[in-house]
């Protein structure tokens, strides 16, 4: 997509089709598959999954992979528009993103046996609210099909499904999980006097930080306010379990958890109207994504699995690192925040070539694995 800003696109590609490509890979092949196998790989010891339950997470696991991939194709070269076969018509992209939701459930259900008769375990509660999460955002998905399907339905109401959407698909299935994911590697740090109160805060501001993502101008005041106070609530939340975890955790999880620190922070400023419309204005929305989708969660999930199947698991876990925050540093230039005098044509050649790195050492950490685990 970085590239296709500098060269061009090939093939008669669209910026639009390759965007929604790029996030249906990241949301449904990447996060998702990664984050379920090692929720089930993490259990407690008081409630640990049976063979049978592992065997059914691996089958969801590989359909998730095999759709997303077939899905990354369908919106590569035709977005959400009809796919032509013979004399029809066919939404194959909306067909192929319901079938991955159809394995939701039964992940979920899988989950809910697995976690039957659990103490209350910390990591056990976010996965649990992360599960939640996980079911509202499907429903919130079928809403953006039927809405796209309906002239009659204003644009607004579009807008607040997709966003809904895709705030509870990150900021609850994604956070929650990852975090839980920590707190299963230091399950001590689920003692803190403080755990409950952050975990109120997330389920109260979930649910309703998605008005934070919807454009200024469709809202009104006071619905805005209201998605101010439910920033201010998860970035409360967020920071509590920043500084309940900094002390206790391993050195591959400081990283993610630094990146969770400025996604708290920007959440905590985002709060206020006028610095949010500032923010919407020069282009940080990007680089607050990356902050939290790449920053915290992909670099939260290799930290996962080198602390749940060792170092062989995720070799080079350090380098992955590195090439994840030069990505993020080359986005920066892309934003207002950057001196205009420094800027030019060299910002958009940055922020294409710091995508190499991260792809080729998450193929070698891939093939490594493979090979060593």
């Amino acid at each position: 997509m970085r590239f296709g800003n500098v060269y061009g696109f090939p093939y008669g590609l669209q910026w639009a089709n390759v965007r929604h490509a790029h996030s249906h890979i990241m949301f449904f092949g990447w996060v998702t598959p990664a984050l379920m196998g090692l929720i089930f790989a993490r259990l407690p010891l008081a409630q640990q999954a049976t063979p049978s339950q592992r065997k059914k997470v691996n089958i969801v696991i590989i359909l998730l992979l095999i759709f997303a991939t077939v899905a990354y194709s369908i919106f590569l070269f035709y977005g959400y528009s009809l796919v032509p076969i013979g004399d029809n018509n066919y939404p194959f992209a909306v067909m192929i993103s319901g079938l991955s939701a159809m394995v939701w459930y039964g992940y979920l259900w899988i989950y809910k046996k697995a976690i039957k008769g659990n103490r209350g375990e910390p990591a056990v509660r976010l996965w649990n609210g992360a599960a939640w999460f996980l079911f509202l955002a499907s429903l919130s998905a079928w809403g953006v099909v039927v809405a796209a399907r309906l002239d009659s339905i204003p644009e607004i109401v579009l807008v607040l499904f997709t966003h809904l959407f895709l705030d509870l698909f990150s900021e609850g299935w994604f956070i929650l999980g990852v975090l839980g994911l920590i707190y299963a590697s230091n399950p001590e740090a689920g003692n803190h006097r403080w755990m409950r109160k952050s975990e109120t805060l997330l389920y109260i501001g979930i649910p309703i930080v998605f008005l934070l993502g919807v454009p200024t101008h469709l809202l009104t005041m006071p619905v805005r306010l209201l998605g101010g106070v439910a920033a201010l609530l998860v970035g409360l939340g967020l920071g509590i379990n920043v500084i309940i975890l900094w002390p206790r955790v391993a050195a591959w999880w400081r990283v993610p958890l630094a990146f969770l620190g400025l996604k708290a922070v920007s959440m905590l400023f985002a709060a206020v109207p006028q610095i949010m419309k500032w923010a919407e204005r020069g282009g940080l929305h990007i680089s607050y994504l990356h902050w939290m989708l790449l920053g915290f969660v992909t670099l939260g999930l290799v930290a996962a699995a080198v602390e749940t199947w060792g170092e062989s698991a995720a070799k080079g876990w350090k380098w992955m690192t590195t090439a994840v925050i030069i990505l993020i540093l080359t986005l920066l230039p892309l934003t207002a925040v950057w001196p205009s005098a420094l800027a030019g044509r060299w910002v958009l050649h940055a922020a294409a070539w710091a995508t190499i790195f991260p792809i080729l050492i998450a193929t070698w950490m891939l093939i490594y694995s493979i090979r060593n685990s």
